[in-house]
């Protein structure tokens, strides 16, 4: 949950950057962002990582309903692919894992 909220942050980030006309990076590669990220994320409890993930994607969403349609729908243009890669796109990447993860955690199991 981590890793996908840490996605959806850097999603606004970036495009902002962009419509800005700025060169927007990670900083680094993608392999290192994740790894980054994780050991950040590392001792953050389940109710912390809930409220990030869910604070992140609010986010996201307010964000992208101020862009053109247009352009969020444009999977070709770098907004919308990016958009589309790091929402719904990310989370069909992990859902088996945040599925199996939440088996392990539901009461009475």
């Amino acid at each position: 949950m981590n890793h996908v909220a840490a996605w959806l942050e850097v999603t606004s980030r970036m495009i902002s950057e962009w419509k800005q006309g700025r060169k927007a990076t990670l900083g680094h590669g993608i392999e290192k962002f994740n790894a980054l990220e994780h050991a950040a994320s590392k001792g953050r409890s389940l109710a912390a990582t809930r409220r990030r993930l869910n604070r992140a994607r609010r986010e996201v969403l307010a964000f992208i309903a101020t862009l053109p349609e247009a352009e969020v729908l444009n999977l070709e243009g770098r907004v919308g692919w990016w958009i589309k890669y790091n929402t719904y796109g990310h989370y069909s990447q992990h859902i088996y894992e945040l599925t199996e993860f939440r088996k392990k955690w539901e009461p009475g199991d």
